[in-house]
C-alpha cells in the first residue's frame, strides 16, 4: 500500500467516503466543514483508492471538546472507510495506526472518535476505550471512543 497525506478533500476521497457512508449506510450528512481545515490520509493499491481517514486538532472551545479527564491537546481521528473489496485485510487498522502516529507527531496527548457502535470492537482492538453513553449519530448509534498517548 502506498499512502498520501493531503490537506484537503480529494475527489478519490469524496468517493470512497460517498460510496461508503452514503450509499451503502444510508447517512446524509456525509461532509462538513471539518473536512476544510483536517488533514486527510488516503490508501492506495497502486494507483486504485482503497481507503482513507481524517484527523483535526480539537480545540479547547470547540463543541466536542474533551472533558477534563482527557489530557490536551486532543485530536480527533475518523472517516475511517475501506472500499468493500480492501476490507478484512487489516488495511483499516493500518489507517488507524497511521493516523495515531500522525496525532503523535502533532503533539496529541488524546486522540479521540465518534465510532459506530458495530465497530466499537474494533477500535478497542486499536488500543480505544469507550467512553460516555450511546449516541444517535442519523440513524446509527455511536460511542465516543478515547486513547490516552
Amino acid at each position: 500500500m502506498n499512502y498520501a497525506v493531503l490537506d484537503h478533500l480529494s475527489e478519490d476521497e469524496k468517493r470512497i467516503r460517498t460510496d461508503v457512508f452514503i450509499t451503502e449506510q444510508g447517512f446524509l450528512h456525509e461532509f462538513d466543514d471539518i473536512d476544510e481545515y483536517a488533514t486527510h490520509l488516503l490508501a492506495y493499491d497502486g494507483d486504485t483508492p482503497v481507503g482513507c481517514g481524517r484527523i483535526y486538532e480539537i480545540l479547547s472551545d470547540s463543541p466536542a471538546a474533551a472533558s477534563p479527564a482527557a489530557p490536551p491537546p486532543v485530536y480527533a481521528i475518523g472517516r475511517i472507510a475501506l472500499v468493500k473489496e480492501y476490507r478484512g485485510m487489516q488495511l483499516g487498522s493500518a489507517i488507524v495506526w497511521k493516523l495515531t502516529r500522525m496525532a503523535e507527531e502533532y503533539g496529541a496527548k488524546t486522540i479521540q472518535l465518534s465510532a459506530q457502535c458495530r465497530a466499537r470492537g474494533f477500535y478497542e482492538k486499536c488500543g480505544f476505550t469507550a467512553v460516555g453513553e450511546t449516541y444517535m449519530d442519523e440513524q446509527y448509534p455511536h460511542i465516543l471512543m478515547r486513547k490516552i498517548l
